[in-house]
């Protein structure tokens, strides 16, 4: 659930269909719920600050780059040029 709520919510955002503030303050509520969650919090905020430096609409191809960077794999994506292909074909 938590990986699915927040790449809608991201893709609203990066879309325009909803301002940053307004999806900032849902996903910072999201997370707040005291809802049993299987995935880590850091691995969730990592994977929101990939997919914004990356200009990707969605979220879960970010949480697999975002946990590689947790493990700091040495083939993370933090070198200029990465993700030049984003695998959202289009904003619309």
């Amino acid at each position: 659930m938590w990986s699915e709520a927040l790449s809608v919510l991201h893709e609203a955002r990066w879309r325009g269909r909803v301002t940053p503030e307004l999806a900032d303050r849902s996903r910072d509520r999201l997370l707040r719920a005291e809802i049993v969650r299987a995935s880590p919090r850091r691995l969730l905020d990592e994977a929101w600050r990939v997919a914004e430096a990356l200009g990707w609409a969605k979220t879960h191809d970010a949480e697999y780059v975002a946990l590689a960077r947790l493990r700091d794999c040495p083939s993370s994506p933090s070198t200029p040029g990465f993700g030049v292909g984003r695998p959202d074909s289009s904003r619309s």
